[in-house]
């Protein structure tokens, strides 16, 4: 679950096989549009699950520890060529 209040954008991460949440990752946005701008929401976790990704769209992508909910880095995109991202690994 993905939503923006008090310029923090909170996703929550749920585990269908226990039926709780699991974590909760916060990154603060200067803007409501900074938040929602870029398309779709995509997400993939490490194969060793210390690891949460996420991106909104192309405009960046967020690293995440699994462990603490703490952002490890964030790259954004500012080039025009990036129009969709396929995959993380």
């Amino acid at each position: 679950m993905e939503y923006y209040k008090n310029k923090v954008q909170t996703v929550e991460m749920y585990s269908l096989e226990k039926n709780s949440l699991e974590n909760v990752f916060q990154k603060r946005e200067e803007s409501y549009a900074s938040a929602i701008k870029g398309g779709l929401s995509c997400f993939a976790i490490s194969k060793n699950e210390s690891l949460f990704t996420y991106c909104r769209g192309t405009d960046s992508v967020t690293i995440y520890l699994m462990e603490n909910g703490l952002e490890i880095t964030t790259k954004q995109f500012k080039e025009r060529s990036v129009r969709k991202i396929l995959f993380f690994f």
